[in-house]
């Protein structure tokens, strides 16, 4: 599950978010203030959502065959980076397989939480893409994802390469008046390879993830 502490430090990060803070190239701003605006409704949605329904898979099966969801992520990697790679991540559930699959994409490293001014962020393109199955989690009673993801992203100024390999698990939860919609709130672990510096360290990744349906899809 989401853990408090990282959710409040994105919830206090995107605080400072608005037109007036942006600067330099536009094109790359209006990015990064779409992903803003997913991961701020995301973690709304999240913050509301434990109270709202059982979210076992029989029950998830019963109401749904498949739920296409899209919010956001943060990962830290403190042996490597200072700032924290975030972005946006999809999830798509086919709750008659039990499988899940989606994507991490449209990324940055970003070195000014609030202010959210282009100069201080780090565009990264690629994509890191993921499976997995879907169960009930014998702590919590509720279905759980269980994922493996990797894909390499890349400094769009330095060209630096990162490989990364995700182990990826989450709980589903039910949000909306009547409980009617899904989400999933989990995290990361895994490793990063820079396939730019001819070493072969592998530097440890923690972060955390929250989709959901509807409100959490960037426009």
């Amino acid at each position: 599950m989401l853990r408090p502490s990282l959710l409040s430090a994105l919830v206090l990060g995107i605080a400072g978010c608005s037109a007036s803070d942006t600067t330099g190239d536009q094109s790359r701003q209006a990015a990064y203030e779409s992903y803003n605006v997913a991961r701020e409704s995301a973690y709304e949605d999240a913050s509301q959502g434990a109270a709202l329904g059982t979210a076992a898979l029989n029950n998830l099966a019963a109401s749904n065959s498949t739920a296409s969801m899209a919010g956001a992520y943060e990962m830290v990697v403190a042996s490597l980076l200072s700032d924290p790679i975030v972005g946006e991540m999809t999830m798509n559930a086919d709750f008659g397989k039990g499988t899940v699959k989606g994507n991490l994409s449209n990324s940055y490293i970003d070195g000014s939480p609030g202010a959210h001014t282009v100069d201080d962020v780090a565009v990264l393109t690629g994509t890191v893409s993921y499976s997995g199955t879907i169960d009930n989690d014998p702590d919590v009673g509720d279905a759980q994802v269980v994922a493996h993801g990797d894909g390499i992203f890349t400094d769009a100024d330095t060209g630096t390469g990162y490989d990364l390999y995700l182990d990826i698990d989450g709980n589903f939860y039910r949000y909306g008046a009547a409980g009617e919609l899904i989400g999933v709130t989990g995290g990361f672990e895994g490793n990063i390879d820079v396939t730019t510096d001819g070493s072969a360290v592998l530097y440890d990744i923690d972060g955390d993830f929250v989709v959901c349906e509807n409100t959490c899809v960037s426009e």
